[in-house]
């Protein structure tokens, strides 16, 4: 009896584990530039987290914050044209806040000249109420506005009182202080002589 006969069938090629990797290294790739790209592009500018919190470190430039006065009226930074900003959150109810008001004053007064901008936040619930008695009984002359609802010093996550943020001219961070300062100290003046003639020099 003859027996049947026919041809093996041809064995199916078997996936090697460097044809399964290559797929694999061609997305991590492209995940890789996606990344990189991204990195370059915020690179310099100023970040923020989810909610608008600013991310701030001494060297990075802040966002080109808009301030409300008393009256309703804003003014951005930039539009101060100041080489240097002293940017300080405060209120009437902040006893070291109260403090370090008249070295404040007269750092303005003293330095105001020469291009350096102090510029106080009220973070007071009523400053309609007590702002302007507050200032007047005070002697101080340098512009507060104000942040009633908060939502500034939440930007900022305002943890303590008083926060004084420093910066040039182009918003760029140079010096964050929380508590009470005497900025007229001979530290301070040379610090900020330096900054002003930097700024000068540009």
């Amino acid at each position: 009896m003859a027996t049947e006969s026919g041809t093996p069938e041809t064995e199916r090629k078997k996936p090697t584990l460097a044809g399964a990797l290559v797929p694999v290294a061609i997305i991590l790739a492209i995940c890789l530039f996606v990344i990189g790209y991204l990195g370059e592009r915020k690179r310099g500018q100023p970040q923020t987290e989810a909610g608008g919190a600013i991310v701030r470190k001494v060297g990075e430039v802040l966002p080109d914050l808009e301030l409300k006065s008393l009256d309703g009226k804003s003014v951005r930074l930039s539009e101060l044209k100041a080489k240097v900003i002293v940017l300080n959150f405060w209120a009437t109810w902040c006893p070291p806040c109260v403090k370090e008001m008249p070295a404040l004053e007269k750092l303005s007064e003293t330095y105001g000249p020469k291009g350096l901008a102090v510029v106080g936040v009220s973070l007071d619930e009523n400053p309609a109420e007590v702002l302007n008695a507050f200032l007047k009984k005070n002697g101080i002359h340098f512009p507060s506005y104000v942040d009633p609802d908060g939502k500034l010093a939440d930007r900022f996550s305002v943890s303590g009182l008083p926060l004084t943020l420093v910066m040039d001219g182009n918003r760029k961070l140079l010096l964050e202080q929380v508590g009470d300062e005497d900025w007229m100290s001979p530290d301070y003046q040379k610090q900020f002589e330096i900054w002003l003639a930097q700024a000068g020099a540009k």
